[in-house]
């Protein structure tokens, strides 16, 4: 790992140790725990726990996650082999597991090529990074680090640590984050990766799931909303979309019953359903489609519509009893899609229900 001129401007005053007197004042952009500092700042509690991200619960999504959370992408080094369908934290079996040779340099690239994939980089970008990881065997990490960021083939200065320290060497598995930012950056581009870290010794296996790792470009938020960020991280799968709640791969959500936050009833045609990505709507007599308003659909939408005769008093209608297939013959992501059907209905509205799926 190439990493030039490295520095850390930080400068924290006001406090020894964690939580020591009236906590500690920070100067500047910095935040305590980018130096692992502990304590209280302005009534914030800045210490590492993993109750939250214990759960494994859906969390929103900030930035795309572009680290590989399944293993079976991940791109090792020669002198490292992997085994795939190891039973993770949250006890599916997404986690993979490298055994050492005693030849590999590093461990498995969560992100980017052997030799890093490249990057333009920007003074006062952000890059954040995080994944679980245990020995599975083996006394100790390979430069007690679980894994870290790597920047080479330009010139950088970076304030933080981009290496995730080792955890302890007790069998458990153990998160580890780490954030840095980017102070200067020249002949770009850079070559960019993510790493996990083996076993320091020949034959030591170690345990990954859920890597996660991106990217904030400058300006794009306040440094100590990165910070917040960074140290509330709970990982997400590589396919989640920004902006959405979602979880991990292999795990499997069970309700009772589900809803959603907006629900739509027109007996009007066009139907009006503002962002409703479910509700009711009607064709009426002697027509064979209706275009339903909704910007929930979305060009990958799978849009299912059933036939409902009980749906009259919800639409203030009379519906129609002779049931009817509809299919859908159209869509406008953003703004709407259409419900045609084969036969007109007679005297009476047609009523369907639609729900989106995205």
């Amino acid at each position: 790992m190439i990493l030039q001129g490295a520095t850390n401007p930080y400068n924290l005053t006001g406090g020894v140790g964690p939580a020591q007197g009236n906590g500690f004042s920070v100067i500047g952009s910095g935040v305590p725990f980018v130096n692992g500092q502990e304590g209280f700042v302005n009534g914030y509690v800045y210490a590492n726990t993993d109750a939250a991200r214990r759960l494994f619960g859906p969390t929103a999504v900030p930035f795309a996650n572009q680290a590989n959370t399944n293993p079976s992408k991940w791109i090792l080094p020669t002198g490292l082999t992997l085994t795939t369908g190891v039973a993770a934290p949250d006890r599916t079996k997404g986690a993979g597991r490298t055994t050492y040779s005693g030849t590999a340099n590093n461990g498995p690239y969560f992100y980017g090529t052997v030799g890093g994939s490249p990057m333009t980089v920007s003074a006062r970008d952000w890059f954040v990074a995080g994944v679980w990881s245990r020995l599975n065997s083996g006394s100790a990490w390979d430069g007690n680090s679980q894994g870290a960021i790597s920047i080479s083939g330009c010139k950088v200065m970076f304030s933080g640590t981009p290496s995730i320290s080792g955890a302890p060497y007790d069998g458990n598995w153990v998160w580890g984050a780490t954030a840095i930012k980017i102070l200067t950056a020249s002949h770009n581009p850079c070559l960019i990766s993510f790493i996990g870290r083996n076993g320091a010794k020949n034959a030591d296996q170690t345990d990954y799931y859920a890597p996660i790792f991106f990217r904030i470009p400058a300006g794009t938020i306040p440094d100590t909303e990165v910070q917040m960020i960074y140290r509330n991280l709970e990982s997400y799968d590589s396919s989640c979309p920004v902006g959405a709640t979602c979880g991990l791969r292999g795990q499997t959500l069970i309700e009772d019953h589900y809803g959603t936050i907006t629900n739509c009833s027109s007996s009007s045609s066009p139907a009006v359903c503002g962002s409703a990505a479910a509700g009711s709507v009607v064709v009426a007599p002697d027509s064979t489609t209706v275009v339903v308003n909704t910007t929930a659909v979305t060009a990958n939408s799978q849009i299912q519509l059933t036939f409902d005769s009980s749906l009259g008093t919800r639409l203030g209608v009379r519906c129609n009893t002779t049931p009817v297939q509809a299919i859908v013959s159209a869509r406008t992501p953003g703004i709407s899609f259409t419900l045609t059907v084969p036969t007109a209905p007679v005297a009476h509205p047609a009523c369907f229900s639609y729900s989106i799926i995205n």
